[in-house]
């Protein structure tokens, strides 16, 4: 075989190799796409996380607090009542 044949059939199955590598189903256009979701997906387990901390708190706080001022906020805040408890409206 002669060199320029050789260079021609080395630089056409380079090309090959690098379309493969480059289009393939697991290739460069896939792994990229996967870090950008990989990184999408942290920012959402991020603010999960700060959402729980945050939650977390606010239950030790309700923890610490006297079983009548939670059973206040309740009937307050969610409409609570206690079982066989009658509720009157003003009109």
């Amino acid at each position: 075989m002669s060199w320029k044949k050789f260079s021609i059939y080395l630089s056409l199955e380079t090309f090959v190799v690098l379309a493969v590598i480059f289009f393939s189903h697991n290739g460069i256009r896939d792994l990229l796409s996967l870090k950008s979701q990989m990184n999408r997906t942290s920012d959402h387990i991020q603010t999960l996380e700060e959402s729980n901390r945050e939650l977390r708190r606010r239950m030790d706080i309700m923890a610490e607090m006297p079983t009548r001022i939670l059973e206040d906020e309740a009937r307050e805040k969610l409409g609570l009542i206690r079982q066989n408890e009658i509720i009157y409206f003003e009109k």
